[in-house]
């Protein structure tokens, strides 16, 4: 707190906003590799410069001018459970289907089964993921998967829509 209000005490006009670095924690262990940190968020931004990326899962705040980061983070405990992680997993993979459907994205089979193989690996690997242990695997295998799932269901989305037409 101390840290913000120092912040916006002496603030320039041309920051429009600032940036937490977020800490994300799988069964209370921060995970520092595969891409998971440091997760920026957007959280104080002048109001009429911020705007709402506005979307089912992952919305965000997006702000095009000038941002600093804090040094402070904020302490997310987002992934408590594989059950939590699995019970998402069928609703956000919906949801992302959707918005690829209402984007015009048309199912690809590279996309739907090369892409998440190398995203495993580019995690995993080239992100370092391994350094996290058990988690870091688990992460490259749960995102390769999340991605591979979304793909199939907007190619499930595509077959419905032609059969019902």
């Amino acid at each position: 707190i101390y840290e913000i209000l120092s912040v916006l005490h002496d603030v320039s006009d041309e920051v429009e906003c600032f940036r937490f670095r977020r800490k994300n924690h799988m069964w209370e262990k921060w995970i520092r590799y595969g891409g998971i940190y440091p997760d920026y968020e957007n959280r104080l931004f002048r109001a009429k410069k911020g705007r709402w990326f506005d979307r089912k899962v992952h919305s965000n705040i997006r702000v095009d001018g000038v941002y600093n980061i804090l040094e402070s983070h904020i302490i997310h405990y987002g992934m408590p459970s594989i059950s939590k992680q699995v019970k998402n997993l069928d609703r956000y993979t919906n949801y992302e289907a959707q918005q690829y459907f209402e984007e015009g994205q048309k199912p690809s089979w590279i996309k739907e089964f090369i892409y998440p193989i190398g995203f495993f690996f580019y995690r995993y690997f080239y992100l370092k993921g391994f350094l996290d242990g058990w988690h870091g695997i688990f992460l490259a295998l749960y995102a390769s998967f999340y991605y591979h799932l979304s793909r199939a269901k907007l190619r499930e989305l595509y077959h419905l829509k032609n059969s019902c037409e």
